[in-house]
């Protein structure tokens, strides 16, 4: 489930958003309407990302990629998320 909140709202109650998120909630943070930032809940220790399902990944490339070719894209698009 999703949720949105102002910078105002993250400011004067955050314990109840970190809770929130804790509770496997994201909620997307706004400035003056636009969204600026997302707090969302950590992975589980147990639960991996596939990095080969990365927008930019596929952007470079419909196949999957060798290790080097992969490190590659994840270093060229760094920040950019």
């Amino acid at each position: 489930m999703s949720h949105t909140a102002s910078v105002r709202t993250l400011r004067n109650d955050y314990a109840s958003l970190i809770a929130r998120a804790e509770a496997g909630e994201t909620i997307t943070i706004l400035r003056h309407g636009k969204a600026v930032a997302r707090l969302t809940p950590l992975l589980p220790a147990n639960e991996t990302v596939d990095w080969s399902k990365s927008d930019a990944i596929r952007a470079k490339s419909g196949r999957k990629l060798a290790a080097k070719a992969l490190k590659a894209v994840l270093d060229d698009n760094k920040g950019d998320y």
